[in-house]
C-alpha cells in the first residue's frame, strides 16, 4: 500500500461555498469531534454547495489528471475510469468545469471523494505501540518517529483499493495494484509516499 497525494494547486471558486458542505455522517470515529478535513473523510458528502467551476490560479493551461486543492482530490476521466475499474460503485466522482479569465474552458474533471474510511492499523506490528481504534497515531511522522514503523493489517483492509484512516489523520491510501495501474497509465500529478506493508 501507499499513502499518496497529488500535485496541489490553487483556484478561485466561481460557484458553490466548500466551506459549506458537509459529510452525510457526522459521528465521531476518532477523538470526540467529527472530521473537520470534509473531503478526505472517507465519507460520502452532501453535494449542495459543492464548487462546479474552478478557475487555476497562476499560468498553468493545462491540468493534470491528479491535483490536490481545498476541495479535495482533483482527477481526470482517466484516473476516474482506472478507479472504477477496481471499485466500481465505491467512490464518488462529481464533475467540475475548470475556466481561465480569457474564456477557455476545460470540463474533463471531477472532484474525486473517497468513501472509504478504514482503520487500518496493524495494532500488533506498528512501533511505536497502538494505543487503542479510538485515538489519533503519529507514528507515521517520520521527523517525530524517524524509526517509527507502519503496517496495515490485511484483515482490516481487505481487498479495499482507495481509503481515508482516520487514525492517520484521514491520509489517503492506495493499493499497490492501484498504484501501479496509475503508474502504467502514466497519470500525472500522481504523487506517492511511503510504501506500508499489509500483513
Amino acid at each position: 500500500m501507499k499513502a499518496t497525494d497529488a500535485y496541489t494547486d490553487h483556484f478561485t471558486f466561481l460557484d458553490g461555498d466548500p466551506k459549506k458542505v458537509t459529510n452525510l455522517d457526522r459521528s465521531v470515529t476518532v477523538g470526540i469531534n467529527p472530521p473537520d478535513r470534509v473531503f478526505f473523510a472517507g465519507r460520502a458528502i452532501d453535494p449542495t454547495h459543492l464548487p462546479t467551476r474552478l478557475r487555476p490560479m497562476g499560468r498553468r493551461k493545462k491540468m493534470g489528471d491528479l491535483i490536490g486543492s481545498l476541495t479535495g482530490t482533483l482527477c481526470s476521466e482517466k484516473v476516474k475510469a482506472i478507479i472504477e475499474t477496481y471499485e466500481p460503485g465505491v467512490h464518488a466522482f462529481y464533475p467540475i468545469m475548470f475556466e481561465w479569465k480569457n474564456g477557455v474552458q476545460d470540463p474533463g474533471h471531477y472532484i474525486w471523494i473517497i468513501q472509504n474510511e478504514i482503520k487500518g492499523l496493524h495494532s500488533k506490528l506498528i512501533d511505536p505501540p497502538y494505543t487503542g481504534p479510538n485515538d489519533y497515531w503519529d507514528g507515521g511522522d517520520i521527523i517525530q518517529y524517524p524509526n517509527g514503523k507502519v503496517v496495515f493489517s490485511k484483515e482490516k483492509v481487505g481487498n479495499a483499493h482507495a481509503w481515508s484512516d482516520p487514525q492517520l489523520s484521514r491520509a489517503k491510501y492506495v493499493s499497490d495494484e492501484l498504484a501501479n495501474a496509475f503508474f502504467e497509465a502514466e497519470v500525472s500529478g500522481f504523487a506517492p509516499g511511503r510504501h506500508v506493508d499489509v500483513v
